[in-house]
């Protein structure tokens, strides 16, 4: 006699996901006892009411195939093929470089290729495991950023960097895996908004003291953003935010350099500077389609801070507006997915990820044109940190890739 534990049974050996075979469990054990109950009220006995509803549910094999099918995890292909290009950009810049006199080029393929496995490893990560372990990240995080600013074993235009081995960390290459963290701790209950800003006070020290304006304004905007879809009261979040700003920024500016302060102020009042005169004199002279040149001043601008002059000077204007679309394609992409998240988790690492993202494109594009003043602005992955940025990356196609499963599991169970 068929039964519903042997049904069920014949349908999830047919499914390979472990978390999906108790979905399915759940969903026929309730689609099965209303079954029954319809039955029943037609006369028939417990026993023939469960044979009943067992074979109105048809070959046990063919529905377990479906519902393998149903839930399996799916892969955002088209935001996959577009970090691909965003890596292929960044051994762009390096022939650039190796152009220029650079030995950095083999390097920088093997960090991409190991950047590429690293995307693909978090992708098939489950980012829901993260939530319980917020609090060890985050220390860890902030140990080595202690260690970087207080203890560094060099300094790069004043910035202290600190290597680890074969790598070289410094605060860049930590603000990915800190606003992990810090997401993670919001999504913890046990923690009130007032002990969040009081532990997130820390880290932002932390990043004023190794003189990283940009990434300040990024890991502040990504936190704010997260906190803004968070449990807590948007008021609250604002205020808080207006007050944390105007007191760290004020802190900040006590804590700085002179040299940095003259750099800020510079920056506020749109001064010109060495840089930006160099960076018009270099655009002035590209075309559509490249104007290469070998003087020495155009390959003082092939840095990571103007990426976009460097590729307009080497391959024109179309190349440019080609980069451009692909970094706001990205972009448009993590905007385009909030709203079909539905874990709250889920839907703040997006949103944290995005904000990450988009602010150095938009500071990089408005700093070349000239809209902007003229800073230290890298963009994802050209520079430091591409290892850290593609964790966080891979993460956001974890969130992708689980998306339709917990929305099943809201509705189903």
């Amino acid at each position: 006699m068929k039964t519903k534990e042997s049904f069920i049974a014949r349908v999830t050996s047919q499914i390979t996901s472990k978390e999906a075979k108790q979905l399915v469990t759940s969903e026929l054990q309730n689609h099965l006892k209303q079954s029954e109950r319809a039955w029943s009220e037609r006369g028939y006995s417990a026993t023939e009411a469960e044979t009943k509803a067992v074979e109105s549910m048809g070959s046990a094999e063919v529905l377990g195939i479906e519902m393998n099918r149903m839930h399996r995890l799916k892969v955002d292909w088209l935001m996959m093929g577009l970090l691909v290009a965003l890596l292929g950009l960044s051994v762009l810049y390096e022939f650039l470089q190796m152009t220029a006199g650079s030995h950095a080029f083999l390097r920088q393929i093997l960090f991409v290729s190991c950047a590429g496995m690293i995307l693909v490893g978090m992708m098939l990560f489950d980012y829901r495991k993260l939530k319980r372990w917020g609090l060890v990240l985050y220390g860890a995080v902030n140990a080595l950023l202690l260690y970087s600013v207080f203890f560094p074993s060099h300094y790069v235009n004043g910035k202290p960097v600190v290597m680890l081995g074969f790598f070289q960390s410094d605060s860049r290459v930590l603000v990915p895996l800190l606003i992990l963290a810090c997401v993670c701790l919001i999504q913890d209950q046990r923690y009130q908004l007032w002990q969040l800003v009081i532990l997130f006070a820390g880290s932002l020290f932390l990043l004023g003291k190794s003189h990283e304006v940009m990434e300040l304004l990024y890991f502040s905007g990504s936190i704010v953003a997260s906190l803004l879809y968070s449990r807590f009261s948007t008021v609250k979040v604002l205020i808080l935010s207006g007050i944390s700003a105007i007191v760290g920024g004020s802190m900040f500016y006590v804590i700085s350099s002179s040299c940095l302060k003259a750099r800020l102020l510079d920056m506020v009042q749109f001064t010109p500077s060495f840089e930006s005169l160099q960076l018009q004199r270099l655009l002035a002279h590209t075309s559509w389609f490249g104007e290469a040149t070998d003087s020495v001043e155009n390959y003082e601008l092939v840095n990571r801070d103007f990426v976009l002059a460097a590729i307009a000077s080497h391959f024109g204007w179309v190349c440019v507006l080609f980069v451009i679309a692909l970094f706001i394609a990205i972009a448009v992409r993590f905007l385009r997915l909030l709203p079909v998240l539905h874990d709250s988790f889920g839907k703040q690492l997006m949103l944290g990820i995005a904000i990450y993202y988009s602010l150095p494109i938009v500071l990089q594009f408005g700093m070349t044109f000239g809209v902007l003043p003229v800073a230290s602005v890298e963009l994802p992955f050209v520079g430091n940190g591409v290892l850290t940025t593609a964790i966080l990356l891979g993460i956001a196609l974890s969130v992708y890739r689980r998306k339709d499963r917990h929305q099943k599991f809201v509705e189903k169970v």
